[in-house]
């Protein structure tokens, strides 16, 4: 997370408005990505199958041995994968092109498959041109499924796949509509520009109406997912259609399935598309917080939350009084940095809230858990502990929590941090917590001041005046090289 976007003005105030509009901001950031975050936005069909996997040979036992006749160079042990394509590219001989495409599906789909770099335009292009005919549809479909998983899906679009394959979608056929998808589903996971073309076809309300069949709910779910990734955002309007139908599929029990479904509402809320939430729906994704069972599916929960709670104090209270913090704690103390880090970001979202939800925190045992990453090896568990330590600073509850704990000498090691945005946000705190008397008895005695005046040749001028300003307003000094 890049702490800047959330780093208040040295001189002013902290106001809570204003922390929690920049931790939204940094929700919002520590999700972004240079590829799309997902279980997978592509995948294969793949046949097992062991062997030395070769760039030009293939497994002559997968071509139909109908083709024999005709194309015997085809079954000799130096035929190349190269000259399979060609030759399927120039065939026009109706019943012995779907042989053809049988074996280029067989070929393709096993694991000692032949490079796919070796696909040229035409092949796709045939195989695009034969899916309306009834006896090559489901054939073609998996083949441009896998061409679509690791070969150049520019290419694939150029060439018209994208139209082909949804002019198809008007069968009937579940099984080949589910292929369909799953097709659509890896052009759109490639890259935005991909998923674009997608979209502008329209092809989403079709998918939205195929979410309730259960056939193909599945690869619906998880091709919606990849069309609602990705910055820039898709058009709002869209999103906030999908948002309507996918939140009435919240209490699907399939994991997986479950785990697409609340891809979707993550990439929704990772938007402004949606800013309004009841706790009906709040309370769907709190369900997947299921602490007794080891699940991918409350990771995405925990992202969920951590979006949706910057938007109102409501939310926050009822999040804690269901017990919220518990949950918190228990990932805290788990071994996965990804969930501690969501549940640090949640409890200083939470540290934003009602004053007395705050006070919450301050007696729970997740407040001692939480502050005890000051010390993290971790940069970004650092920096979201000391976001906890930053939201509640003011309070004199907090304060005095402050000296029954070692936060203060956490603090002071922190002033010492190879980070200067880390040291920053420490300065920041300090200001506030030696206005308390005791507090400032506290740092002097265990060697806060010491450290505050390295901070004078630190080479960074930010640091240096932040520094400069704190002792001449907590220290007084007859001469000016006392200190």
């Amino acid at each position: 997370m890049n702490p800047s976007k959330r780093m208040l003005i040295f001189n002013k105030a902290f106001n809570i408005t204003e922390i929690r509009a920049k931790n939204q901001e940094s929700s919002i950031l520590l999700r972004k990505n240079k590829r799309f975050e997902h279980l997978g936005n592509k995948r294969s069909l793949i046949l097992p199958g062991g062997g030395y996997r070769s760039e030009q040979k293939y497994d002559i036992s997968q071509i139909p041995f109908n083709l024999h006749s005709t194309y015997p160079e085809l079954f000799h042990s130096s035929s190349t994968f190269s000259l399979y394509l060609t030759t399927f590219v120039s065939c026009e001989n109706s019943s012995l092109l779907i042989y053809f495409v049988e074996g280029l599906r067989k070929i393709i789909s096993s694991e000692n498959r032949p490079s796919r770099d070796l696909i040229f335009p035409e092949v796709p292009k045939k195989l695009a041109s034969l899916m309306g005919f009834n006896d090559f549809t489901k054939e073609c479909i998996w083949c441009l499924i896998n061409l679509a998983s690791e070969t150049d899906v520019k290419m694939l679009i150029e060439i018209g796949v994208v139209e082909a394959v949804i002019e198809t979608m008007t069968t009937n056929d579940e099984e080949i509509l589910d292929l369909c998808i799953w097709c659509l589903a890896n052009i759109s996971g490639d890259s935005i520009e991909a998923r674009n073309v997608v979209l502008e076809t329209g092809i989403i309300d079709k998918l939205l109406e195929l979410l309730e069949s259960p056939l193909c709910m599945q690869n619906c779910a998880w091709c919606i997912s990849n069309l609602c990734k990705g910055k820039p955002y898709p058009p709002m309007k869209i999103l906030a259609k999908v948002f309507e139908k996918v939140k009435k599929l919240m209490d699907i029990k399939d994991e997986v399935l479950a785990g697409f479904i609340l891809d979707i509402v993550f990439c929704i809320t990772n938007t402004e598309a949606i800013k309004n939430f009841d706790w009906s729906f709040v309370e769907k994704v709190y369900k997947h917080l299921d602490t007794k069972k080891q699940s991918k599916i409350d990771f995405i929960a925990l992202k969920i939350i951590g979006n949706i709670i910057v938007y109102t104090d409501e939310i926050i209270e009822i999040l804690v009084e269901k017990g919220m913090l518990d949950k918190l704690l228990y990932y805290l103390n788990c071994y996965d940095i990804g969930k501690c880090k969501e549940s640090l970001l949640i409890l200083s979202n939470i540290c934003t809230g009602p004053k007395k939800c705050l006070l919450q925190v301050i007696e729970h045992e997740v407040f001692t858990k939480a502050v005890s990453f000051l010390i993290s090896e971790n940069k970004d568990l650092k920096i979201e502990a000391m976001w906890i330590v930053k939201n509640i600073c003011e309070l004199k509850e907090a304060q005095y929590k402050f000296l029954q704990t070692n936060v203060i000498c956490d603090l002071i090691k922190i002033m010492n941090d190879d980070y200067n945005e880390i040291i920053d946000m420490t300065l920041d705190i300090f200001r506030y917590l030696l206005r308390n008397d005791s507090l400032k008895d506290l740092f002097d005695q265990i060697g806060g001041t010491e450290a505050l005046t390295k901070l004078q040749k630190n080479g960074n001028l930010a640091i240096y005046m932040k520094s400069s300003m704190m002792i001449s307003e907590f220290y007084e000094f007859d001469n000016c090289n006392d200190l």
